[in-house]
């Protein structure tokens, strides 16, 4: 799945990639087993093939699970890290890496290796990012990737905490205690469908300015040349180098910030 804040580098959106385009896509896990990408790239190889996910349907006997919409054989694999095939349980993420594409929906994997967790004892400062799922309340515990999570307490920044709730891409530091990530802070850093804050944000000064396509601030390109961006305290005509600004952006395509509004400060 991708949203307003999905960045794109080498196509430009959903509807640019054509069945059989390589890419490799950066995501986070949805409660529902689904991913929401944050980057999409286009390469130019489509080996070696690393896939993350949930164990599903694990066959100790048949030495398989399914990993999204694949069979994975383990038989011949390499196990990473403290991981062996023994360890391996249903709904454990897990990074698979392969050498040769899937042959009739079985991907045959060269190495497995354990995707990142929490321990589930002990006190510990803590962070996570990822999409909310089993939303039950503010004051009840609800999961990021995974994790229990409790933002009764945290101080909520990025959009009004009223907006959180499934779906939402939150951000949460705090401590570990019993089991659930207890936040001290959680920021927002999208909420589908109740417009969340800027996806993007630069406040600096401009540089190498070529024109109002091709401009850079805190070295990040910009392109400001929508007829639809808002400028704010001046005018298109106002930016060269060395100009102060705050230029916020949704979308991020192929290394550039496609501006929605420019402040002159």
């Amino acid at each position: 799945m991708v949203d307003e804040a999905t960045i794109y580098d080498g196509v430009t959106s959903l509807s640019s990639i054509k069945v059989g385009t390589t890419v490799q896509v950066y995501a986070l896990p949805i409660g529902d087993g689904s991913w929401r990408a944050s980057r999409i790239e286009s390469k130019s190889s489509s080996l070696p093939l690393i896939l993350s996910g949930a164990v599903g349907q694990l066959d100790t006997a048949s030495k398989t699970f399914s990993l999204g919409g694949l069979l994975v054989n383990y038989g011949a694999a390499s196990f990473s890290g403290t991981l062996v095939g023994s360890s391996l349980a249903n709904g454990m993420v897990v990074y698979v890496r392969a050498t040769a594409l899937p042959v009739n929906g079985v991907l045959n994997a060269q190495q497995i290796r354990r995707g990142h967790t929490l321990p589930t004892t002990g006190s510990f400062a803590a962070n996570l990012l990822g999409i909310v799922s089993s939303f039950g309340g503010l004051n009840s515990d609800f999961l990021l990737y995974g994790q229990r999570v409790n933002i009764a307490s945290a101080l909520v920044t990025g959009g009004p905490a009223s907006s959180i709730g499934n779906g939402v891409r939150l951000e949460v530091a705090g401590t570990m205690v019993g089991g659930v990530l207890v936040a001290k802070r959680a920021r927002i850093r999208y909420a589908p469908g109740v417009g969340g804050p800027a996806s993007f944000q630069l406040i600096g000064t401009v540089g190498q300015y070529r024109s109002v396509a091709d401009f850079r601030v805190n070295g990040q390109p910009v392109d400001a040349s929508n007829s639809s961006v808002v400028f704010t305290n001046g005018t298109a005509k106002d930016l060269r180098n060395g100009a102060r600004v705050s230029v916020s952006g949704s979308q991020v395509v192929s290394g550039v910030l496609q501006a929605t509004t420019v402040q002159f400060e």
